[in-house]
C-alpha cells in the first residue's frame, strides 16, 4: 500500500499565497530598474533524503530483507532519520506514517530508533497518531510487534493535539476495528480514562450518537471491559456531562441537525414547486397579448387546439424529468431511513450497555476508585436530576399496613428509570376493601370458589404499580416474606415474570426451582433460603433444577444455623455436594452444546456456578398483628391535654377554610403552579394521612441503608423529625407542595443529639435551588470544624445560589442560649431567616436566648401534631415537642401561606379584568407577587401581620387572619371567597417596604 506523495509547491502554500503569485504575461516594463538580489529558499535535505527513501522502497530499488541490506540501509541514511523536516518538525517515522504501508522498514527503523516515536511534529503528533489518523494499518501492526506493553502503554497515553491520545485518535478518525480493539486490550484504566482539552475521554468519543454501528458497540464493550475509570470523567466543554448525559448530548444534537436538514428540503421542494407553477402561468402570461387580439371564432378554436397540444407537450416533458427523480429520491429516502433506523438500534444498545454498567458497579468496590452508589449513579445518569427520577424502591421500612388508595396517592408522584438498580419489600398487608357481609349469598359463593392452596399475594400489587411506572428490569430484588405465612408459588411469579432480573433474595424457605425458572430465568445471582431439607438441596442441584437458568453464575445459600436440624458438618458436606452436582450439570450441558455446534469453537460456554457457603441469616419476619401501636400509646391518645396555643388555633381555622377556596385557571406562568417548599431533614414519612399527595418529589443524600445497597429513600424519616416538619409546613399552609431532601445523619461522639453531613446540607440545598423552589426550611444548624471545612464552604456556596435566584430562606436558631455566630446555615447571611421558638403566650422559650439576635419567633414550645399519625403500621406521634426546628417549619409554612393568598388575589384581579374589563387600582399585581418572594418584601409582609409590644418578634396573626377566617366561615353572600383573600392579600402587601 502506497500513500500518495504530495507536491512540495502546493503543499506548503495556501490557496491564498498561490493566487498571489505574479502573472509574468503582465506589465513588466519597470522589472529593470531595481537590483534586488535573489532570495533562495533554502534546500530541505532531511526532506529530500526522506523522499528519496520512500521512492527506493517504492520502485523496489531499496530491499531490505536481508541483514546485510538493512545494515546498508542504516549506514547510508541513518544520520538522516534521526533529524527533522524543516517545515513540518516530522521525523522520517512520520513521514512514512502518512505516506507508506512497508512493514519491514517500519518494523527495522521502529526497533532501531525507537525513541522516534515519541518525537512530536508542529502540530503536536506521534508517528503513531499519525498513522491512526492516516488508518496506516500496516503502521500500527508493526508498532504492536515491537513494543513491549508497558511500553506501548506510556506511547498510547501521549497527548498529542487537542490534548487528545492515540485511543482517542482511533476513535475519532474511525481506524480498523480490528486494530482499535488491539489498541484498546494494550492499553491501561488511566490511559482509556485520560480526558482531552474538552474533557473527553476516548468512551466519550466512542459513545456519540452518530457513530452508532455494530462495530462501534464492541468497540464501547472493549473500553467498559478493560476499565471503568472514564465513568468517573465529566466533561468542560459541553460542561459536566457524564459519558452517558454525552451520549443523549449527541443524540439530540444529531436529531436536531436532520430536522434542521430536513426542513431545509422541504423549503427546497416547495421553492421548486413554486418556479414549476410560474412557468406554467409564464407560458399563459406569454400568450395573453395575443389572446386578446380580435380573430374570428375558427382562429380562436385552433389557437385553443394548439394550446393545448403545448400544455400537454409541457406536462409529459414535466413527467419525463421528474419521474426518474422521484424514485431516486424515493430510493435515498429509504436508504437514509434504514440508515438511521440502524443508527437509532445500535445507540439504544450503546446506551443500555453504558446504563446497565454503571448501575452493576454500584454493587462493587475497587480501590482508588469514585464512590459508586445510587447517589453517583444518579449525577452520572441524569446529572441535576431536576425530573427527580428514582433509581431503586426501598419498602423495606414502610408501613406494615397501608390501603391501595393510600398507597398510590403518597407514591403518586414518583418517576421511576425503566431499569432499576435495588427494590426491596417488607412483609406488608394490603388493607383490602369491605368485603360482603357475613353470612350473605356473596360470601357463601366466595367461600366456595377460595382454593385451599391459595396464600398470601399483597406484593403483586406493589410490582405491578412498578410495572405501570414503566419499570423494566431490576438488577436486585429483596423480598422479606412472612415465614408462617409465605407468597404462594403463583403470586412469587406474578410478581417477576414481569421483569428482567439479575439477582433476586426472596426469602421463602425451600424456593421450588420450577418457581424461578417460570419467574425470572434470566438470573445471574440468587440467595435461596434453606431450611435445612437435604430433597430440596438435591431438587436445586438436578439438571432440571437451578441449572436450568442459563445465565446463572452464582448461589447464596442462606440459614439460620440454629434453626437447622442437621448437624454442622452434614451440612457443610451438603453444600459441597450441590457445588459439584452444579457444576456437573454445566458441564453435561456443554458438552451437549459441542456436541450439537457445527463448529465446536463458535459456541457460548457456561461459566461454573460458585456456591457462597456458610451464609447465616436472622429468622424472617413473622405475621405482624393488625395493630396502630403499643396499647399504652393508644390509650395515651384521647387522654392528651393539649396547652391552648392561639396562634395555632388561628392558624388551624384559617387553614380549614383557605383549603377549600378553588384556584381559578389562568396562562400566567408565575401563577399557575402551587407554593413549593422543600423540606430539608431527615426524610418525610409520606404515608401519614396529613401528607398524602403533597409530596411531589424528593431526593436523598443519605448514602446510610439498612442493607448497604442504595441511599436511604426520601420518603422514610429516620427519626421521625422531618415528619413533622413536613407536617408543621403543611399544617399552616395546606395548599403546599412539598420537596423532601433527606440529609445523612451521624451519630454523637458525645452522645448528643445525631450531626447533620455537611456535605449532604449542600446538595440538598442546591438540589432545591435546581427545582427553582419558593421556600427551603432548614430547622437544624450545623457547627464548622476541621473536618468538614470543604463541606461547610459547598454549603455556603450553595446558600448563595439560593439566595441569588430570590428563594426564601428559613432556618433554626440554636436551642442552647446565645447565639454562638458559627452555626450554619443562619450564619452566612442575615437575608437568611433566623427562626426562634416561643411559648404559647408570646414569650420567648428559654433555650432560644435573647430574642435581639432573631427574625422572629414562633410557637415551638409543646407543640403537637394536629392530628396523631394514625396511619396503620406507622409510628403514632402524638407527643408535643419543643425547640426552634418546629418553629422555622411553621415560619416556612406562614411564608408559603402568604404567597398562596397573594397569587388568589392576583388571580382574582385577573378574572375582574376579563369581566368588567377594568383593574381596580389597589388589585393587587404580580409585581407584588415578585415582591413578596424576596426577602426584604416577605420580612415586612410579616412584620404587617402584627407584631406584639413586647419584642416585637412575635406575631400575632389573628389580628391579620382571625376576620377573613369568620368570614369565610359563615359567608354572607356579600363577598365570594376568592374576593375575601383578595381583600387580605390588598392588605398583606401594602405593608411591602422598598429597600
Amino acid at each position: 500500500m502506497i500513500f500518495k506523495q504530495p507536491v512540495q509547491f502546493v503543499q506548503h502554500h495556501t490557496q491564498s499565497e498561490l493566487l498571489k503569485v505574479p502573472n509574468i504575461d503582465s506589465d513588466y516594463e519597470d522589472d529593470d530598474l531595481t537590483n534586488s538580489p535573489v532570495q533562495l529558499v533554502a534546500r530541505d535535505e532531511v526532506q529530500t533524503t526522506f523522499d528519496e527513501i520512500i521512492s527506493k522502497i517504492c520502485n523496489k530499488t531499496l530491499d531490505l530483507g536481508s541483514g546485510r541490506s538493512r545494515a546498508e540501509f542504516l549506514t547510508q541514511y541513518g544520520h538522516f532519520l534521526d533529524q527533522m523536516t524543516r517545515m513540518n518538525g516530522e521525523s522520517f517515522l512520520h513521514v512514512v506514517a502518512s505516506r507508506m504501508a512497508h512493514s519491514t522498514l517500519i518494523r527495522y527503523v521502529v526497533r532501531k530508533k525507537r525513541h522516534l516515536l515519541h518525537h512530536k511534529d508542529t502540530s503536536d503528533r506521534t508517528p503513531l497518531y499519525v498513522a491512526i489518523e492516516y488508518k496506516n494499518d500496516a503502521f500500527v501492526d508493526a508498532v504492536l510487534k515491537e513494543i513491549n506493553d508497558m511500553d506501548l502503554d506510556l506511547l498510547l497515553r501521549e497527548r498529542c493535539e487537542n490534548g487528545r491520545n492515540s485511543i482517542h485518535a482511533a476513535i475519532q478518525h474511525s481506524l480498523n476495528k480490528d486494530c482499535t480493539l488491539k489498541l484498546i486490550r494494550k492499553a491501561s484504566d488511566i490511559t482509556l480514562s485520560t480526558s482531552d482539552n474538552n474533557g473527553l475521554t476516548p468512551l466519550h468519543l466512542a459513545v456519540d450518537y452518530d457513530r452508532s454501528s455494530a462495530s462501534q458497540l464492541d468497540i464501547v464493550r472493549a473500553l467498559i471491559a478493560r476499565g471503568g475509570g472514564a465513568f468517573d470523567k465529566y466533561t468542560t466543554n459541553p460542561p459536566d456531562l457524564s459519558v452517558y448525559e454525552y451520549h443523549n448530548y449527541t443524540r439530540e444534537k444529531s436529531h436536531r441537525r436532520a430536522d434542521g436538514a430536513k426542513a431545509v428540503e422541504t423549503s427546497l421542494l416547495e421553492l421548486r414547486s413554486g418556479v414549476i407553477e410560474d412557468r406554467k402561468a409564464s407560458v399563459g402570461k406569454a400568450r395573453r397579448p395575443f389572446d386578446e387580439l380580435p380573430v374570428d371564432q375558427n382562429a380562436h378554436r385552433e389557437r385553443q387546439s394548439r394550446d393545448k397540444l403545448e400544455q400537454k407537450y409541457f406536462n409529459t416533458q414535466q413527467h419525463n424529468m421528474e419521474a426518474p427523480l422521484r424514485t431516486v429520491r424515493r430510493l435515498e429516502e429509504r436508504t437514509e431511513m434504514s440508515q438511521e433506523q440502524d443508527i437509532a438500534t445500535y445507540a439504544d444498545n450503546i446506551r443500555q450497555e453504558i446504563k446497565l454498567c454503571y448501575l452493576r458497579s454500584t454493587f462493587e468496590s475497587a480501590p482508588g476508585r469514585y464512590i459508586r452508589d445510587q447517589l453517583a449513579a444518579s449525577k452520572f445518569l441524569y446529572g441535576a436530576n431536576i425530573r427527580n427520577v428514582n433509581l431503586s424502591f426501598d419498602f423495606s421500612q414502610g408501613p406494615l399496613t397501608i390501603s391501595k388508595d393510600s398507597f398510590e396517592e403518597s407514591y403518586s408522584h414518583m418517576v421511576f428509570d425503566e431499569t432499576l438498580r435495588y427494590v426491596s419489600f417488607r412483609p406488608t398487608l394490603l388493607q383490602k376493601p369491605p368485603g360482603p357481609a357475613p353470612g350473605s349469598r356473596l360470601a357463601k359463593k366466595l367461600a366456595q370458589t377460595l382454593k385451599q392452596d391459595q396464600g398470601p399475594n399483597d406484593l403483586v400489587f406493589f410490582f405491578n404499580w412498578l410495572h405501570e411506572k414503566k419499570v423494566r428490569h431490576m438488577l436486585k430484588v429483596v423480598v422479606y416474606d412472612v415465614e408462617d405465612a409465605p407468597h404462594t408459588d403463583a403470586a412469587i411469579e406474578d410478581c417477576l415474570r414481569k421483569f428482567e432480573i439479575d439477582t433476586l433474595a426472596w426469602y421463602k424457605s425451600d424456593l421450588n426451582p420450577q418457581t424461578l425458572f417460570n419467574a425470572c430465568r434470566g438470573l445471574k445471582e440468587i440467595y435461596l433460603q434453606w431450611s435445612g431439607n437435604m430433597s430440596i438441596l438435591k431438587a436445586w442441584g438436578e439438571p432440571d433444577g437451578l441449572p436450568r437458568l442459563e445465565n446463572l453464575e452464582r448461589v447464596h445459600l442462606v440459614w439460620n444455623a440454629e434453626e437447622t436440624s442437621e448437624k454442622s458438618q452434614q451440612v457443610i458436606s451438603a453444600l459441597e455436594h450441590l457445588q459439584i452436582r452444579l457444576n456437573q450439570a454445566v458441564g453435561e450441558i456443554n458438552a451437549a452444546r459441542r456436541h450439537g455446534a457445527v463448529n465446536g469453537n463458535q459456541i457460548q460456554q457456561r461459566k461454573p456456578i460458585v456456591v457462597d457457603k456458610l451464609e447465616i441469616r436472622a429468622s424472617t419476619y413473622g405475621r405482624h398483628a393488625n395493630t396502630v401501636g403499643p396499647p399504652n400509646v393508644l390509650a395515651n391518645i384521647g387522654k392528651r391535654r393539649l396547652q391552648p396555643n392561639r396562634w395555632l388555633e388561628c392558624i388551624d381555622q384559617f387553614a380549614d377554610e383557605i383549603q377549600n377556596v378553588k384556584v381559578p385557571l389562568t396562562d400566567i406562568p408565575a401563577l399557575k403552579g402551587d407554593i413549593k417548599v422543600a423540606v430539608v431533614d431527615d426524610g418525610v414519612d409520606i404515608h401519614i394521612q396529613s401528607l398524602q399527595g403533597k409530596v411531589i418529589g424528593g431526593e436523598s443524600f443519605d448514602r446510610g441503608s439498612l442493607d448497604g445497597y442504595g441511599t436511604s429513600p426520601y420518603y422514610i424519616s429516620g427519626g421521625g423529625h422531618g415528619t413533622m416538619m413536613a407536617d408543621m409546613v403543611c399544617r399552616v399552609c395546606p395548599t403546599a407542595k412539598l420537596f423532601v431532601y433527606k440529609l445523612e445523619m451521624h451519630s454523637n461522639p458525645d452522645g448528643g443529639p445525631r450531626q447533620i453531613s455537611a456535605e449532604s446540607a449542600a446538595l440538598a440545598v442546591m438540589a432545591a435551588v435546581r427545582q427553582k423552589v419558593d421556600i427551603i426550611s432548614m430547622s437544624w444548624t450545623i457547627r464548622e470544624t476541621e473536618d468538614n471545612y470543604n463541606s461547610i464552604s459547598a454549603l455556603r456556596d450553595a446558600i448563595r445560589a439560593a439566595l441569588d435566584a430570590n428563594i426564601l430562606l428559613f432556618g433554626a436558631a440554636s436551642d442552647k442560649g446565645a447565639v454562638t455566630e458559627i452555626e450554619y446555615p443562619c450564619f452566612y447571611d442575615r437575608r437568611i431567616f433566623r427562626i426562634g421558638a416561643a411559648t404559647a403566650d408570646g414569650r420567648v422559650y428559654d433555650p432560644t436566648g435573647n430574642p435581639q439576635h432573631l427574625s422572629f419567633i414562633f410557637p415551638g414550645h409543646s407543640v403537637a401534631p394536629r392530628n396523631p399519625y394514625l396511619e396503620k403500621g406507622l409510628p403514632i406521634d402524638s407527643e408535643e415537642k419543643s425547640g426552634s426546628s418546629i418553629s422555622t417549619a411553621l415560619a416556612a409554612g406562614l411564608a408559603a401561606l402568604v404567597l398562596h393568598c397573594i397569587r388568589l388575589g392576583i388571580l382574582q384581579a385577573e378574572m375582574e379584568m376579563r369581566q368588567t374589563g377594568r383593574r381596580s387600582s389597589t388589585a393587587v399585581r404580580l409585581s407584588d407577587f415578585e415582591k413578596a418572594k424576596e426577602y426584604y418584601g416577605m420580612r415586612s409582609i410579616l412584620r404587617g401581620l402584627g407584631l406584639n409590644e413586647d419584642n416585637q418578634k412575635y406575631l400575632e396573626v389573628w389580628k391579620r387572619l382571625d376576620g377573613p377566617a369568620k368570614r369565610l366561615r359563615s359567608p354572607n353572600g356579600e363577598m365570594t371567597p376568592l374576593e375575601i383573600i383578595a381583600g387580605l392579600a390588598r392588605d398583606l402587601v401594602s405593608g411591602i417596604a422598598d429597600h
